[in-house]
């Protein structure tokens, strides 16, 4: 039994300078699959690409997120608790360039079983052929995109660790949904130090976890949700007294600093 990879698209055959549409999927053939992994060949002189969608994606947390770069598209990804049946990848929107026969080829494909051990089972690999003419009947091969207006939907981040993970450090796994234009980028705040992006799955820096964590998910359109975890351990009083230090330091610097503007003023005024 193998799993199926396919490309499912709105047309064979579209005109010139038109935008096409081809969503890979995967049919996992009764089996349950925790582990997607491939590699897709387009013409360039053919298909340029000009973006590609996740949202929607049976794909919980991208090893590598799928990226076009010189005719290829690389993509990994876990589905962890493993998913049965028939999903969506991703899609990727191809502008045509020049007339003839464009085929989509998946070059390299693994599929790994959720049965505890990453066994791979065999797949069946994708591929795709276009028509791009100047006879083809002019249509909307895709639909109009509105604006996204919506943040992403609440998640839940997970704090844990493994022998096999970061070197049993603690580490934070995040995976946030955005149906309208797709998750761009996630963000971490580790207590008092600002928002820095980052990835799943990130190594805390504060391993005592005594301090809150943020993590916002930012959609395409600069949309967000913030999800808060709390310290599983919080510092006691004495441990926070160097950065109650530091802030008395601050404010007394400025304080410093205000009196002293004023005190110019204060002579110049007498003068």
């Amino acid at each position: 039994m193998a799993a199926q990879f396919s490309f499912q698209a709105p047309a064979t055959e579209v005109g010139l300078d038109k935008i096409w549409t081809a969503e890979l999927r995967v049919d996992t053939q009764e089996q349950y699959i925790n582990a997607l992994q491939g590699k897709i060949s387009y013409p360039t002189d053919k298909l340029a690409v000009t973006d590609i969608k996740d949202n929607g994606s049976i794909i919980n947390f991208w090893v590598e997120r799928p990226r076009a770069q010189a005719g290829e598209i690389s993509f990994s990804g876990i589905i962890p608790g493993g998913y049965l049946g028939q999903g969506p990848l991703f899609t990727v929107y191809f502008k045509t360039r020049t007339r003839g026969l464009a085929t989509l080829i998946q070059k390299e494909g693994q599929a790994l079983l959720n049965d505890g051990q990453g066994t791979a089972t065999p797949v069946e690999l994708a591929s795709y052929n276009l028509n791009i003419s100047v006879q083809a009947p002019e249509q909307n091969v895709i639909a109009v995109e509105t604006r996204d207006t919506e943040a992403p939907e609440k998640f839940d981040p997970l704090i844990t660790r493994s022998q096999d993970l970061a070197g049993n450090k603690y580490v934070l796994i995040f995976y946030a949904q955005d149906k309208g234009s797709g998750i761009d980028h996630y963000e971490i705040k580790e207590g008092l130090w600002g928002f820095k992006r980052a990835t799943s799955p990130y190594v805390l820096a504060r391993q005592k976890l005594d301090h809150t964590i943020l993590v916002k998910a930012v959609d395409r359109y600069g949309n967000f949700t913030i999800a808060k975890v709390s310290p599983v351990e919080p510092a006691v009083w004495y441990e926070k007294l160097p950065i109650f230090a530091i802030i008395y330091i601050i404010v007394g610097v400025i304080i410093l600093l205000m009196i002293r503007v004023l005190w110019r003023k204060i002579k110049t005024k007498r003068k």
